[in-house]
């Protein structure tokens, strides 16, 4: 049954039928768990596309809500239900849409976090964590010309810890009241590249610059426990598409390979975004190009004490960041590689730069 455009009427049950109303498939909770993002799956599980459509919402319905523990007790929820039953209207929630940004849908789930190389104690012991809520990641790391457009609005005050515009390498610099793209240096060559010389004080506050341009969403960086699932993707090797790279499929120093004695190239600058494959869930240069913000403080103990359900870091010697840059060694480009930097030190933030995750305020 559609009611008004747009609008399309669920009902718990079809004539002479009863819901069955228990607390692990009620009709309504199960819903709204499908329209926030459970129902989008692609193929074999994968993350779908970010949209939840109405036949896959028909589908999580009839297959999920409709099956309580006992068997003998199910019930057939009707899609385009009768008028005179009691019915759920809900709409489809939006799309992240902070400007220039396009994010990857991703789903809550597990992963195994960590490494179980010996020279790599930081990364252990490997624990499986739990993801408990889907999110939305940046398919592409943040670029100079997203950089261009925040720190030229003109709602911004600019902080001079923010970016090191200083360093004769920054992509950007300050010229005539304004922040334009540098012509004298290779990292500048496309606005398409990535920003880097951020500092996790300018990481953040592109963040809440996304958040002030959409409501419905609350921008951030992404937890590292987020960043390895959303970078392994599925993947249980020591990179997205394998256990070995030489900068022949990422933006590393391929002349320090990991896992093949092959030397590959040595490009000594940062790639337009995109430019190499992406992982399972469809994002790009989770390896190399710019070295990514994280929320997390860095404690070295912390994965042999923390918690294995959303876990963050909120207090330790420094700032974490992860991905490895593309002057980076591949071993210190893998999945579960850990890096720490101080947060203010802009003179030491060459190669550093951030990924944003958007997640939705429930109103």
């Amino acid at each position: 049954l559609r009611g008004m455009d747009d609008t399309v009427v669920f009902s718990s049950c079809i004539t002479e039928e009863s819901a069955a109303e228990t607390a692990e498939v009620e009709f309504i909770q199960q819903f709204k768990r499908g329209i926030q993002g459970i129902a989008d799956l692609g193929a074999n599980g994968a993350p779908g596309d970010g949209v939840v459509t109405l036949a896959e919402l028909q589908h999580h319905m009839r297959t999920i809500a409709a099956t309580p523990p006992d068997e003998s007790e199910s019930v057939s929820p009707l899609i385009f239900g009768n008028t005179d039953l009691l019915s759920h209207v809900c709409t489809v929630p939006s799309r992240p849409s902070a400007p220039g940004l396009e994010m990857v849908h991703i789903p809550a789930g597990k992963f195994r976090r960590g490494s179980r190389m010996f020279l790599c104690p930081t990364e252990q012991p490997v624990r499986t964590i739990t993801i408990s809520r889907p999110f939305y990641v940046a398919k592409y790391e943040i670029t100079i010309s997203q950089t261009l457009q925040w720190l030229n609005d003109p709602q911004v005050v600019v902080d001079r810890n923010w970016i090191n515009v200083d360093d004769i390498y920054c992509p950007i610099h300050f010229e005539d009241g304004s922040f334009v793209k540098s012509s004298n240096v290779g990292f500048s060559k496309s606005e398409r590249q990535p920003i880097f010389d951020l500092s996790k004080d300018g990481a953040v506050a592109f963040c809440e610059w996304c958040s002030r341009q959409d409501s419905d969403f609350t921008y951030r960086l992404p937890t590292e426990a987020e960043w390895e699932y959303m970078a392994r993707a599925g993947s249980v090797t020591e990179f997205p598409l394998g256990d070995s790279c030489n900068g022949t499929d990422a933006n590393i120093d391929g002349t320090r390979p990991f896992g093949t004695k092959e030397i590959g190239p040595q490009r000594d600058i940062t790639t337009e975004v995109g430019s190499f494959s992406p992982n399972a869930w469809k994002i790009f240069d989770t390896v190399g190009n710019v070295s990514e913000w994280c929320i997390d403080s860095y404690d070295l103990d912390y994965y042999r004490g923390s918690p294995t359900r959303d876990p963050v870091a909120l207090s330790g010697i420094g700032k974490m960041r992860r991905g490895g840059t593309f002057s980076s060694a591949a071993i210190e480009a893998r999945s579960s590689f850990r890096n720490v930097e101080q947060r203010h030190l802009l003179m030491h933030c060459d190669g550093f730069g951030a990924r944003v995750v958007a997640v939705r305020n429930h109103k």
